[in-house]
This record gives C-alpha cells, sequence and structure tokens, in this order.
C-alpha cells in the first residue's frame, strides 16, 4: 500500500513538474502574460507591460518587470511580483489571491493641478474611459463592480511591498515638489468589509537606515485615510513650498515627530509631536532659530492649498531675530502658542542686548508681522547706559553705576510700515552718577525713569549731592536730537534746565538755579566729544551761602567770615579739559563785601583770560572814605605760574578802619595813600619781589602798641599822648621781606626817622633815629624830661633799635651822648646869661 502511493505521489510529481514546465514554456508566455496584461489595464484603465510570467512550486505566478503606465510615464515597476491563487475560485469566475508580494518596485505617486492624486485612478475609473471597458472593481467580482470583459473577477487580501522606493511629485506647484522615499516595506491587506490597513517602514533620501514607520487603515467608500506616522531625522528644510502660503520659510535643523494623520474630503489632518533642534523658521521680516518641543496639530485643505496650524512649544537654547530690531533675542527657556495669526508667550526667560530678562511675547500675522514683548530685568546701569547709546543712539556727557529693576514693553503695529514702539520704566536702586571731565558725582540715587520709544524721564528721583539730600525730576525728547529738561531741588537748592543735544553737542539753552540767596544763570553750548564749550552766564552770589558747599574749609572761612552780595556775568570759550587755556572774561559788580570785617564798597572788576594769561583788568572799590584800586596778572601756562600785582590806595581815613577792627577804641587817626607793586612766582615766596610807596597825613598814630613802646623809652608822662600827624616811606620787597631806608615819622615835638626790615615771618628789625624839635622842650619834669631838654635846638637824640615781631616787638634805646653834653652846655649859658641880666 505505501508502495503504490509512494508512486502516485512520484507520478504527479512528475506530472506536476511537466505540467509546469509546459505552462512556463508553452501557456503563460503567450496566453497568461496577454490575460495578466489586459486584466490589468481593465482594471486600472493604464496601459502595462510584463517581461515574463512563472510558475515557481515556491512562490507560485511570478511576474517580472511589470509596468504600468500613465501616457509615457511609468507609473508602476515592479521588478518582481509574486502570488498564489486559489484554484477553487475559478469555478466562480474568480481569481482569489491571498497574498501579492512586490520586490524591488518603485512607484511615482503624483499630485496633480488640481489637487487629485494620480493612484486613485487605478481604482475610479474616468468617464472616458481611454481602454473602452468599465473598470473592475478589485472587492465584489461583479461588473463595474471587479469583473473584466473575460468574466473573471480579481480578489487580492494581501500586498507585500518590500525593497522598494516611492518617488512623490507634487505638481500643485509652480516647480514641482519631488521626494523620495527608499527601502520601503509595506504590507497592505484588506479588512472586511471594505478597508485597506497598512504597516511599513522607509528611509527618506539623504538616510542610511529607516526613519519613517507607519501603521493605518484607508477606507475605500469613504476614501478616508487614517495613519500613524513615526519619523525621525526628518528635514523640514526639504518641504518649504508646504509653507510658503503661511508665509514661513525653514531652513536646517532636524525634527524626530510622532503624527497621527487623517485624510477625508480632501482635508488632511496631522495631530504632531515633534522635537525640533536648530531650526531656523522664518521669512524676510522676522526669524526663529529654535530648539523645541512641539505639540500641533495641522489642517492641510487641499483643495485650497492652505494649511492651518496651532499648538504649543517649549523653547530652549532659541534665537529670534526681527528686520526692524537689530539685536537677535537669545531665549533660554519659554513656552509659545502659536497658530496660523501668530504666536505668544506669557513666561519667558531670554537675553536681549546682553541682559538677563524675563517677560511675554506676542507676534501676530506672520506676513505683516506685529509683536507686542514685555521684558522684565535685574539690570546693571552701566551696562544699560552702553545699550542707550549703541542701540538708542542717546549719549550724555556722564558714567552712571547701580542696579535698577527694569519693566519694558517693545511693541510693533507693522514691521513693514510702523516704527518700533516703547514703553516701560526702570526702578533704580542705591545708583551713582559721574558727570565727565570733573571730580564730583551724584550718590545714592533713588526712584523711576519713565521710558518710552521716544523719551526718558523721571519724577522725584532722590539722591545725594556732597551728602544734601536732594529731589530731580527730568525729560529727555526725542532720542535722535534730544531734548533735556531738568529740575533738581534739596534744602535750599534749585537748579532748572533745558538742553538739546545734536551727536555729541549739547546746546544750553538755559541752564539756571539757586542756592539759598544766591543764584545763577548759564546758556551757550558743550561738545561731549572734545570737551569744547562756548557758554555765557551770570551770578547773583550772597557770600554768607559759600559757608555750607565748601564746608571743608571752614576755619578759613571763619577767619574771613565773607558777606554781602555780588553780580558776577562771565563768558567761557575752550576746552574745559585744560580750563587754564579756555577764552574767559567775568564782571563783577557789588555795593559791598564785608571781608576779615572790612568793608568794602562799590566793587566793580574786570577778568580776562586768553591763551593761557589771566588779568585782573581792575578791581576797584570805596574803602573807609578813600578808594582802592588793583589790577594783576599771571601766566597760568607756567608751572611757576609767574604774576604781577598792582594796587593804589588814596584817601583812606584810618579813624573810620578802626572800627571794625580790634582797635576800634584806640584814639589813632589818619589818611593813607600808598602805591605797591609785586611779582613773584605763586609757589616760591623767595622769589616775590616789589617796591611801593605809604603816606599818612593828618595822623594820629601814638596809641598803636608799636609807638606806645617807644614813648615810654622817650617821653614822661606829661607827654605820653604825643602825636604822629604825618608818615611816609618807600620799601622794596625781596627775600621774603619789606624794607624801608627812608621811613618818617613827624610829630609836634619829635621826628622818628630810619630803617625798618619787615619779614613775611612777622619778624622786626629796625633802626630809628629820634630828632627832638626844640620850641617844645619842657623845662620841668622827671629826669628823662631834663635829658630831653637840655639838648636845646633840634637835633638827633637817639637811636632806637626795634626787634622781635610785630606782635611784640623788643626795644632798646641808645642815647646820642655828644648831642647831650652840647645841648647841656647851651642850656647852662642861658641860665648864666640870664642870671647876670
Amino acid at each position: 500500500m505505501k508502495k503504490r502511493i509512494l508512486i502516485i505521489l512520484t507520478c504527479l510529481v512528475i506530472f506536476s513538474a511537466i505540467g509546469i514546465i509546459y505552462l512556463n514554456n508553452v501557456v503563460l508566455p503567450s496566453t497568461a502574460r496577454s490575460f495578466i496584461i489586459k486584466a490589468i489595464e481593465e482594471s486600472t484603465q493604464k496601459k502595462a507591460s510584463l517581461s515574463s510570467v512563472k510558475i515557481n512550486i515556491f512562490k507560485g505566478i511570478v511576474l517580472r518587470g511589470l509596468i504600468i503606465y500613465d501616457q509615457k510615464e511609468e507609473i508602476v515597476n515592479i521588478k518582481e511580483a509574486s502570488c498564489i491563487f486559489w484554484l477553487w475560485g475559478l469555478i466562480h469566475k474568480k481569481i482569489v489571491i491571498p497574498s501579492v508580494t512586490f520586490d524591488s518596485a518603485r512607484l511615482l505617486l503624483k499630485r496633480h493641478s488640481d489637487n487629485t492624486f494620480n493612484l486613485t485612478e487605478l481604482f475610479i475609473a474616468k468617464k472616458d474611459n481611454p481602454i473602452g471597458t468599465k473598470p473592475a472593481d478589485p472587492l465584489s467580482g461583479k461588473d463595474y463592480k471587479g469583473s473584466s470583459s473575460s468574466g473573471f473577477a480579481f480578489e487580492i487580501y494581501k500586498i507585500k511591498v518590500v525593497n522598494s522606493e516611492i518617488n512623490f511629485k507634487d505638481g500643485s506647484f509652480a516647480e514641482p515638489f519631488t521626494q523620495d522615499l527608499r527601502n520601503v516595506d509595506i504590507v497592505i491587506y484588506l479588512s472586511f468589509p471594505n478597508s485597506l490597513k497598512f504597516k511599513g517602514s522607509m528611509q527618506l533620501q539623504g538616510n542610511l537606515k529607516p526613519n519613517i514607520f507607519l501603521n493605518g487603515e484607508f477606507k475605500l467608500p469613504q476614501q478616508e485615510l487614517k495613519a500613524n506616522i513615526l519619523a525621525k531625522n526628518i528635514k523640514p528644510e526639504e518641504f518649504n513650498l508646504y509653507w510658503q502660503p503661511a508665509g514661513v520659510i525653514l531652513d536646517g535643523g532636524v525634527v524626530d515627530a510622532s503624527v497621527a494623520l487623517d485624510l477625508k474630503d480632501n482635508i488632511m489632518n496631522f495631530d504632531c509631536q515633534a522635537k525640533a533642534a536648530k531650526m531656523v523658521l522664518g521669512n524676510d521680516k522676522m526669524s526663529v532659530k529654535l530648539n523645541a518641543q512641539v505639540n500641533a496639530g495641522v489642517k492641510y485643505l487641499i483643495e485650497e492649498g492652505r494649511v492651518e496650524y496651532s499648538g504649543d512649544s517649549l523653547f530652549s537654547d532659541t534665537v529670534l531675530s526681527m528686520a526692524n530690531f537689530k539685536e537677535p533675542i537669545n531665549i533660554e527657556k519659554a513656552t509659545v502658542y502659536f497658530n496660523n495669526e501668530g504666536l505668544a508667550c506669557d513666561d519667558f526667560l531670554a537675553r536681549i542686548w546682553g541682559l538677563k530678562v524675563n517677560g511675554r511675547i506676542k507676534l501676530l500675522n506672520f506676513k505683516e508681522p506685529k509683536f507686542d514683548i514685555g521684558i522684565f530685568s535685574d539690570l546693571d546701569l552701566a551696562l544699560a547706559q552702553d545699550l542707550l547709546k549703541n542701540k538708542f543712539n542717546l549719549t550724555a556727557p556722564l558714567k552712571i553705576k547701580g542696579r535698577a529693576k527694569l519693566s519694558l514693553d517693545i511693541s510693533a503695529p507693522s514691521l513693514n510700515t510702523k516704527p518700533i514702539k516703547l514703553g516701560g520704566y526702570l526702578d533704580i536702586m542705591g545708583a551713582s552718577l559721574k558727570p565727565d571731565n570733573m571730580d564730583v558725582s551724584v550718590e545714592d540715587i533713588e526712584g523711576r525713569l519713565e521710558l518710552s520709544s521716544n523719551q526718558v524721564g523721571g519724577k522725584g528721583l532722590s539722591f545725594k549731592y556732597q551728602s544734601i539730600p536732594c529731589k530731580l525730576s527730568f525729560l529727555v525728547n526725542d532720542f535722535q536730537s534730544p531734548r533735556i529738561t531738568l529740575e533738581a531741588l534739596s534744602e535750599g537748592i534749585l537748579i532748572k534746565s533745558d538742553l538739546d543735544v545734536n551727536k555729541t553737542v549739547v546746546e544750553i539753552n538755559s541752564l539756571s538755579g539757586r542756592y539759598l540767596n544766591s543764584e545763577f544763570q548759564v546758556s551757550g553750548s558743550f561738545n561731549t566729544l572734545n570737551s569744547e564749550a562756548d557758554i555765557s552766564g551770570a551770578l547773583a552770589i550772597n557770600l554768607e551761602d559759600l559757608n555750607k558747599p565748601l564746608l571743608k574749609f571752614k576755619d578759613q572761612l571763619d577767619k574771613i567770615n565773607p558777606k554781602g552780595k555780588a553780580q558776577v556775568k562771565f563768558s567761557l570759550q575752550g576746552d574745559v579739559r585744560d580750563i587754564k587755556g579756555c577764552a574767559i572774561e567775568a564782571r563783577l559788580a557789588s555795593p559791598q563785601f564785608i571781608l576779615y570785617g572790612l568793608r568794602q564798597e562799590n566793587i566793580s572788576g574786570y577778568y580776562r583770560q586768553k591763551y593761557g594769561v589771566g588779568e585782573v583788568l581792575f578791581l576797584n572799590f570805596s574803602f573807609y572814605s578813600g578808594e582802592i584800586k588793583s589790577s594783576a596778572r599771571v601766566n597760568l601756562k607756567s608751572d611757576k605760574l609767574p604774576y604781577a600785582f598792582d594796587l593804589s590806595m588814596l584817601g583812606v581815613k584810618i579813624e573810620e578802619v578802626k572800627l571794625d577792627t580790634l582797635a576800634s577804641k584806640k584814639d589813632i587817626a589818619g589818611i593813607i595813600d600808598a602805591e605797591v607793586k609785586i611779582n613773584g612766582f605763586s609757589n616760591d615766596l623767595a622769589k616775590i619781589t616789589g617796591s611801593g610807596s605809604v603816606d599818612i597825613t593828618k595822623g594820629k598814630l601814638w596809641e598803636l602798641d608799636l609807638f606806645k613802646g617807644m614813648g615810654k623809652l622817650l617821653f614822661a608822662k606829661d607827654f605820653a599822648y604825643i602825636i604822629f600827624h604825618e608818615g611816609s616811606c618807600d620799601f622794596s620787597v625781596r627775600d621774603k621781606s619789606i624794607f624801608t631806608n627812608n621811613l618818617m615819622l613827624k610829630s609836634n615835638m619829635a621826628n622818628l626817622s630810619g630803617k625798618v626790615k619787615i619779614g613775611f615771618d612777622s619778624s622786626l628789625d629796625a633802626s630809628l633815629n629820634v630828632d627832638i624839635i626844640d620850641e617844645l622842650v619842657p623845662l620841668t619834669g622827671t629826669f628823662k624830661d631834663v635829658t630831653t631838654a637840655v639838648i636845646g635846638s633840634s637835633g638827633k637824640f637817639a637811636t632806637i633799635s626795634i626787634t622781635g615781631t610785630l606782635k611784640e616787638p623788643k626795644y632798646k634805646f641808645k642815647p646820642v651822648v655828644e648831642n647831650i653834653i652840647k645841648g647841656l652846655t647851651d642850656t647852662l649859658k642861658q641860665v648864666i646869661r640870664k642870671h647876670q641880666d
């Protein structure tokens, strides 16, 4: 029995082999090949060609070189297709194929300009059927539902594609878009009652291994496609044609994405989760270089060629650039919500102009961009000053340090046609400010600055100047050519200014102020680049107001004790960094000054400085019924500061001067006329030289301490009130001393004459001759009186040497013996003669 079965099986194999050989060599090359081509053409309404048809005991029917044409273009090119069909289907005129395998197929998928796809034509016939027969429905097996002209219907339950390629070509654009998918491995199988399911993998060109994985379902009657796609290492810039309708271009970067796709009624919906790295999104008005985690919904309206999208994205290390905004915004962290209308972020961490900031951003309309950005930052004011200078062309001749809190709104209704608007405030905390080319500074600045696109201002800012609390309000208008108004207020101080700044030139329209009872006003211009100034102004100074600002000179001011008011008009031209080289003119007028307790009245003066030489052309004033005139000249450019000083005094009454001194109760008087000329160097007293003269008339000088000391040496009490009514001398100045060789003091009894030398250190060295006037010789008195009287006629009586200091003089009396003996002899002769008579 077994032997019979083996024989039967052997015979079947032999007959089958003979049958296969016969079919492969006789029937299939002609009859079957023609049948298959005709069936494909009737089902697809496309021309087809087939190289060969074979039967393989393992693969079943094997088709090689199957090509389907659309016009002359290959839309399907299959190197090898194999399938096994069920024989019992032939009884019902059906060719039932449980599985078809396509190996090394190439498929051309085209989108037409009318937004239809070429592959739909493989299953749905056109009304103008070029073949002349009704199309086959692959599902039903009936006329127009699958039957062919030969009466057979096809039923295919599974399609497997391996090692294949899909060439996509989108002809809806002016320049068609193409993209190739390689290493395509897809399994498509029939899912009853009327849908196709699929799964597979493939790789985009430029990738070394499959980077796209998909699965899904296509419902044939509804023409609805649902799919899940996982894509890695996608380069979005390769799909820019699809983003152009939204006004967006992608450049660089890669994306890993997970997409749920739904295609129905010519509407394609994507539900996407993507991770993008180093991708640039933008247009000619703006761009975003991003690293982001994106969740988005995208709707593509195929017939309209329009894309709608919305979603959110978590950004890190992202750069936002805008055409009208010179500096990029570096976003360190932000969650952005976006759609076709724009994007928005309620809170981001970024760096703008090098400043670390928190903020918000809203950008609308990518085609006609407009935006609104809010910025909040703790910042360094020195860096902020550089920002205002470099980004907004706002410069000021000062340097500022400290910290502040910034709140800034930046917006533009249209980046194409409208300028950028800026607004916000800056809360300053503990800042300091130092004007250029000045040693003073402003400390402890506190307050708020209000900011806008073309203005910056502040009200009620507090600060300290030389430890004095102050308040400040100001407004800077128009950053291109700033107009600055300012008002500063403190205890006893008010300053107002109105300035125009044109690049480096500051036009001082007005600068005025008040300090206690003093006022000033200045106008002119100042160049911050080279410190050139051309200013003029007026001062109304109350000398008593100098005590507070010059507190460090308190000891000197207490001695001087300045009082009075002065009007000064001045002008200055030149580089203020070299004040000695500036051209300066100043005129002084005052009804009265009091210095060291002495009054000067009707004061007028004129100072002129040019080419480094300063001149007091005149400084004149009334002085106790007299007048003082002076002038001076100094070479400011010389290190030694050589100078010359002239002074004349006419008609000054000593009795009036004394009333304003500690000698007010002394019985002294006289009228002084004097002249003095001094030359020297400010840093070397030893080189001071000069000359002058002093004349005193109608004098009464005995009460002076110096003369009282000499009186005790010369005269008795009866003559204690001797009056020196005249005095004169010519003097010279050199070697740190003032000296004269012709001092003359005249009185009603005696004259003093001789040499006097007074040092700059108050040292005193004098040698005075005493000459007695005989008409007033007394006849009675003390020994000193007698001694004085015996001289008889006028003549030299003694020499007085004075040493010590002006404050503590020391005297030495040296009588002239010869004149005393001669005077005694003459006196005895007169007595004897009178006795004889």
